[in-house]
């Protein structure tokens, strides 16, 4: 079994980060959310050995078995784990918001 105990503090405290900053952002700007109704721009699945972050729980981001954050071979770690999510993040959401919708009048 891998131990990955550092790794889950590293990304759960990553993913809260965002989420919070994402809730209070929305919360700002005119949403009202209470605890049971709170949107999560990030969710973090784990068994104990593999930890998987996905975007609106749908889309896999990141995981402990799929590393694609950069290693920096000079320091001889890999980059940051928030750094890289807010990187993925950011490119989900431009791509999202670069989607345009039509508005099209329905007939009733």
């Amino acid at each position: 079994m891998i131990d990955v105990s550092n790794e889950i503090k590293e990304v759960f405290a990553a993913v809260s980060t965002i989420n919070d900053e994402v809730y209070d952002f929305l919360s700002e700007h005119g949403g009202e959310y209470d605890g049971d109704k709170a949107f999560y721009i990030l969710d973090l699945h784990t068994d104990g050995n593999a930890i998987v972050v996905n975007f609106l729980d749908s889309i896999t981001i990141w995981s402990f078995e799929d590393e694609r954050r950069e290693f920096i071979e000079d320091k001889d770690v890999w980059e940051p784990i928030e750094g890289y999510l807010r990187k993925e993040v950011k490119k989900l959401l431009d791509s999202i918001g670069s989607i345009k919708l039509t508005i099209k009048e329905v007939k009733v």
